[in-house]
């Protein structure tokens, strides 16, 4: 397993990643959400980010990096994507890089459109990002320079090619810039991996002390992130001296117990741990409403593609279960689903060593 990721696709490719870094480092495509969660829970300790993906697809999320610079990982941004996030984040801890990094970071730059580009994967070709367009000109004050800098802006950034500004351009202007231009982009992800390896040698840094508060929302991409049953076990075991009693129990819970262990794909070992925990739930006064009940089934069952009696049936012998008491058996996974819910989910994930 590397401990090295880049998520990196438009400015520059996998090869060139390689070749600066080594073989060994993990080159990934440009990064959605969930990427970076991803990439910590696969024991990543060094994270790239140059590209990222947006408008078709959700664009990774802030609480995901904090997530990482939280479990100990260096961060690093440039470019595009990892300038925006890294401009955003630095105060955090997370590391930007060049000269791109360095414009939105100081508020010369704050729109992040001028990063943006339309990429086709096949052709490898991509359109002009204003961003270099800016850095290239230089001195913006001067009149030249900025009417060739807002004859560019005026172009939508997927309609942004050479042949497109050689049409809005004179000839001379256009000359001009095709002169001066530089590809600031790839220049500065050169310059972040460099300085990354010069890292090697050091320690990873220790966790940070980065403010955390667990949204519903970063819950929700720690659970489509992580095996179910890899968050119930581990919820399990680290609750363990809370849950378990040495009050006897009576037989109906246990046989409860060992048909939640089915239902949610854990060995019955664990079924003495849950036994205690239905048992507490039962005597609360109130579980679940009526009307809460059924919000919880009905989500279940789409989520599960359980559409129809057959269906349910079916999926009730895959897993062994009587479904005789499946409505109880429900019951008691929302009541044990909730209170998963109620605890610090990225404290029951698993990240690979």
């Amino acid at each position: 397993m590397t401990e090295i990721c880049v998520f990196a696709e438009s400015t520059i490719t996998a090869d060139e990643v390689c070749d600066i870094l080594g073989d060994s480092v993990d080159v990934r495509p440009s990064v959605r959400c969930g990427d970076v969660l991803k990439a910590v829970l696969d024991g990543c300790k060094w994270i790239v980010i140059i590209d990222g993906s947006f408008e078709w697809t959700p664009s990774v999320w802030h609480k995901e990096i904090l997530f990482a610079l939280r479990q100990g990982v260096q961060v690093f941004g440039c470019s595009s994507m990892g300038a925006l996030r890294a401009a955003e984040l630095s105060e955090f801890g997370m590391i930007g890089v060049g000269s791109i990094y360095n414009a939105y970071n100081m508020a010369v730059v704050t729109s992040d459109d001028e990063v943006a580009i339309k990429f086709d994967k096949v052709s490898q070709e991509s359109t002009i990002p204003l961003i270099n367009v800016r850095l290239s000109l230089g001195d913006l004050s001067i009149e030249k320079n900025r009417e060739i800098f807002q004859a560019t802006k005026a172009i939508h950034y997927s309609e942004r090619t050479w042949k497109k500004l050689h049409a809005v351009l004179s000839e001379a202007d256009y000359r001009y810039l095709k002169r001066e231009y530089r590809d600031f982009k790839k220049s500065d992800a050169i310059d972040c991996l460099t300085d990354l390896k010069k890292r090697f040698s050091l320690d990873s840094v220790p966790n940070r002390c980065v403010q955390w508060a667990e949204t519903s929302a970063f819950k929700r991409l720690i659970e489509l992130s992580t095996p179910r049953t890899v968050l119930f076990k581990n919820f399990l075991d680290l609750n363990r001296g809370n849950v378990l009693s040495q009050e006897p129990v009576e037989g109906l819970v246990k046989c409860r117990a060992l048909e939640l262990c089915k239902f949610i794909g854990i060995p019955p070992i664990y079924a003495q741990d849950l036994e205690t925990f239905i048992s507490k739930a039962d005597a609360r006064p109130v579980r679940f409403s009526k009307q809460g009940y059924d919000d919880c089934v009905t989500n279940f069952r789409i989520r599960e593609g359980l559409v129809d009696k057959a269906a349910i049936l079916n999926w009730c012998v895959d897993k062994n279960l009587e479904t005789s008491v499946l409505p109880r058996t429900l019951d008691d996974y929302f009541e044990f689903k909730k209170s998963i819910y109620s605890t610090e989910l990225a404290s029951l994930i698993t990240i690979k060593k």
